[in-house]
């Protein structure tokens, strides 16, 4: 405690070193006491200013005696926190006056920090009636201050979550007004804060329901009053919305419910979007339906003459014909069971959508099975010079149970399909239990039925398409081997009831194999339950990666079939490649040639990749600035991290995948992550059209011929991609792949200032810069006139000269 300056408290010291040498037990008491309690006392004589506090208040804080000491003799308002002062000095002009006190302050303690009390002190006069006393305690609320702060902070997080939260949250008081809402309740209704908080809370309910749930609510006990409903609401503005509103009870420790807690979501979208998929839906099945009766009403409708004129070109051939005339009538018959085969499909398409077609479950024998189909195709094989086979493995049982029609049915339409799409080579019927069932197993079995061809097979992005209804590969197919593109969906919907499945596995330009496997029974048994199915082993097909520009690529790799495989994606992908078998033969080229990027893997004799590349960063000059990136069969995060602090660019997994080599030399060379800049256009006089080094190269590595066909080949492509970097003028999006497509096309070829002017179109594009890249743009007109002249030039000159040129580049003047 303080006065002013002038008469500041002052402790007196013959009372202190008394209290400390001659300690009484009820003293002592009272003093562990306070010290137990957190609490302090202190006494003030305002006629001698002296002043007493009891000695745990100095261990609080943490100061010595002398310290202590030191502090009373100048003023307690020394350890008393900045902010705090003016109340503190206020609270004792109040007391002094004679009033009560009770005030929160900080005092410093000895190790810098400051801690919380509460003060409360008490005026004690004289018989005059004059303030003569103040005596009073500190009690340490530290603790409570701080639980205070986290609860504070505590509510200040609930209380910003609840406002950021896409969903309205309120509170309602027992007597179902609303105390608390957020914001988006207010956005929902359309109401403000003020407009909400004290209005009953079915205020927000549609009107027409209110007294519906108010009646149900008075019925519950108020610990149950929980409720969940979607309704409609009107919006402030009149807008009709669905809301889902959620309400739960507040219980306090007695378990009685104090309120209600409760969202409100708007999902109004979401009632959309059923709506729309209800009507959607009612829609395509009122369609399916009617287009089902519709085909199956027609199919039957020309069945019944269809019928008579097969069976009276049956008989007009048994007659006597000439040989015009029995090849019409052949005609006729055959045109006709074609077209009876199409109806046939389109009545057990339209039996299989209405849930009418049955199986016919019988014993059956397999071979018959086969041959019976393979009896039908046959004339169209052997006119077209097919091998025709049937291939049964012997594992697979000789009688069975099942569908023998249906399935019959299936094996037709992949064997005649196969005969169709095949014009040399073979078609194969194979039978042979599924790949994953023991060969001597007794029980039920899983067929796998293959129709193997050396056909025009079929894009890897064309397969989904071909078990849909009426579909085709394309409309040429159509044209050049007929058919409805039923037959597979049918097959397919036959496969699926008799409870397989079926797919297909295809190589375009090598042939197509078309299976399905059934979970079928042996013959004359007990039907037990089917073996599961087969999967289908689908595997991704990796789309082309973006090329980059033609690279001088170094491969570190000590295993030969690893060295191949890496050689050749690199080859395939226009770069140039060497090799090193260690660590120490690629530190010795990285020292000789300067490459672009160094492909290095981390496990190798005499000096690993990691060592190789810290000895490639202590090179000197920019050698040792050369993109690394590490290849290794070991991607954990420890291998990782070492090959990071070893100086590695990035890294990529052993096998090798194409598109993510690609990406990591991609992100590992200069610039890759940084933001694209603007990039000026090369001065054609600095560029050369036509890079006659490379060229050379090129000559050296695939020959003469080949290199010719390099050339003819871009001087046909880049027309056309400069056609479309003229029609993509005005979309930077379009523009970019334009000028990547330009650049690519041109560097294969060697035609560096057509592929500089792409790469700077699609890096202005990129960095946002539409005004340069439209400059750029209108000068590839020229460019190519050049890069194609600069072609025709060297397809010229070496058909005249037989050999390679050696005169040097060919610059753009």
């Amino acid at each position: 405690m303080t006065t002013n300056r002038g008469s500041d408290i002052t402790a007196n010291d013959a009372t202190s070193a008394t209290c400390r040498s001659q300690p009484r037990e009820p003293y002592d008491h009272v003093v562990l006491a306070l010290r137990g309690a957190g609490t302090t006392v202190w006494d003030w004589d305002l006629a001698t200013n002296r002043v007493f506090f009891s000695p745990n208040f100095r261990e609080m804080l943490g100061y010595t005696d002398v310290e202590w000491d030191r502090i009373i003799s100048v003023s307690l308002k020394l350890i008393v926190h900045p902010d705090d002062l003016a109340g503190h000095l206020a609270s004792i002009d109040a007391a002094k006056a004679g009033q009560s006190i009770d005030i929160e302050q900080r005092f410093r303690r000895a190790d810098g920090g400051y801690q919380w009390f509460r003060t409360t002190a008490h005026a004690f006069r004289n018989a005059e009636g004059r303030v003569v006393r103040l005596a009073g305690c500190a009690v340490d609320i530290e603790r409570l201050k701080q639980a205070e702060l986290r609860v504070a902070e505590q509510e200040l997080r609930v209380r910003d979550i609840a406002e950021r939260a896409p969903v309205g949250f309120f509170h309602f008081d027992i007597k179902g007004r609303f105390t608390l809402v957020n914001r988006r309740v207010s956005e929902i209704t359309g109401l403000s804060h003020e407009e909400i908080v004290d209005r009953p809370w079915v205020a927000i309910l549609p009107a027409e329901q209110r007294e519906r749930i108010l009646r149900d609510w008075e019925t519950r006990d108020a610990a149950e009053l929980t409720y969940r409903e979607e309704y409609q609401i009107a919006h402030a503005s009149g807008a009709r919305l669905w809301v889902v509103c959620h309400v739960q009870p507040v219980i306090d420790a007695t378990g009685r419910a104090t309120g209600c807690v409760g969202s409100l979501t708007d999902i109004s979208d979401i009632k959309q979007a059923q709506e729309q998929l209800r009507r959607a839906k009612e829609e395509a099945e009122a369609a399916s339906r009617a287009k089902s009766d519709f085909l199956a009403t027609m199919s039957h409708e020309i069945r019944t003459p269809m019928n008579g004129i097969i069976g009276m070109t049956g008989l007009l051939l048994d007659t006597d014909l000439s040989a015009d005339q029995r090849d019409s009538a052949q005609t006729i018959r055959e045109s006709a069971e074609s077209l009876l085969a199409i109806i046939n499909d389109i009545l057990d398409l339209s039996k299989m959508e209405a849930g009418r077609l049955d199986l016919e479950i019988a014993d059956f024998a397999l071979d018959d099975l086969a041959r019976s189909v393979t009896d039908i195709v046959m004339p169209s094989a052997r006119a077209k010079g097919l091998s025709l086979r049937v291939d049964i493995d012997p594992s697979v049982p000789a009688r069975l149970h099942g569908d023998a029609g249906r399935i019959r049915q299936v094996m037709l339409n992949l064997a005649s399909n196969a005969v169709k799409f095949t014009d040399r080579g073979s078609v194969t019927l194979r039978l042979v239990k599924d790949a994953f069932q023991p060969a001597d197993s007794a029980g039920p079995i899983a067929l796998r039925c293959a129709v193997v061809d050396t056909g025009i097979g079929i894009a890897a992005n064309d397969r989904a398409r071909l078990f849909e209804k009426f579909t085709q590969v394309d409309s040429s197919i159509a044209r050049r081997f007929g058919g409805t593109g039923l037959g597979l969906s049918i097959a397919r919907e036959l496969v699926s009831l008799m409870g397989g499945t079926i797919g297909v596995d295809s190589t375009p330009g090598l042939g197509s194999t078309f299976w399905f496997v059934l979970p079928l029974q042996h013959a004359r048994t007990v039907e037990l339950p089917a073996t599961r199915d087969q999967r289908l082993d689908t595997r991704d097909h990796d789309r082309q990666p973006a090329p980059l520009r033609p690279l001088r690529v170094l491969v570190a790799e000590d295993n030969p079939t690893n060295q191949k495989v890496a050689v050749r994606i690199l080859e395939r992908l226009g770069h140039r490649v060497d090799m090193a078998a260690s660590g120490i033969e690629a530190v010795e080229a990285v020292k000789m040639l300067p490459y672009d990027i160094v492909l290095m893997d981390v496990q190798m004799p005499d000096m690993d990749g990691l060592q190789a590349t810290r000895a490639i960063r202590q090179l000197d000059g920019g050698r040792a600035k050369v993109p690394i990136v590490a290849m290794t069969a070991n991607v954990l995060g420890d291998i990782v991290a070492r090959c990071r602090d070893a100086g590695m660019n990035g890294y990529v997994a052993k096998p090798f995948n194409v598109r993510e080599l690609v990406a990591a030399m991609a992100a590992a060379l200069p610039g890759a992550g940084a933001a694209a800049q603007p990039a000026s256009v090369r001065k054609p006089e600095a560029v050369p059209v036509l890079d006659r080094g490379m060229v050379d190269e090129l000559v050296e590595h695939i020959g003469f011929d080949d290199s010719v066909n390099v050339m003819r080949d871009a001087e046909r492509a880049i027309p056309g991609r400069a056609s479309r970097v003229a029609a993509s003028r005005d979309d930077p999006g379009q523009l970019a792949r334009a000028g990547h497509d330009l650049a690519s096309t041109a560097a294969t070829a060697g035609l560096l200032e057509l592929s500089a002017l792409g790469q700077s179109i699609e890096q202005m594009c990129m960095a946002g810069d539409a005004a340069a890249a439209r400059n750029a743009a209108d000068q590839v007109d020229a460019a190519v006139a050049r890069a194609l002249a600069a072609l025709r030039g060297f397809i010229a000159g070496g058909a005249a000269q037989g050999d390679r040129f050696s005169e040097g580049e060919i610059v753009s003047h």
